[in-house]
């Protein structure tokens, strides 16, 4: 383990709406083209009202070979919970 770097890296892209979804997947694939691509990455979602679109993250992680990388999500909706 190198002790200079820190436990984990983290990403918080904007939330997978109608409207920002583009925005946030193109941000994301951005930065694990370009060095984002560490073991220690989490990728937060915010403001998720439907388990779809956290399907939509994973898919995407899987797309580009970051199916390492941990999510966190912010759930928005209560109602989602079980």
């Amino acid at each position: 383990v190198d002790a200079s770097r820190p436990p984990f890296f983290g990403l918080r892209i904007k939330p997978l709406t109608s409207e920002l979804a583009p925005r946030a997947l193109k941000t994301l694939k951005l930065f694990l083209e370009n060095g984002g691509r560490v073991p220690e990455l989490i990728v937060t979602l915010p403001k998720v009202v439907s388990l779809e679109q956290v399907s939509v993250l994973v898919d995407a992680l899987d797309a580009l070979g970051a199916t390492d990388a941990r999510v966190e999500v912010m759930v928005e909706a209560p109602q989602l919970l079980p």
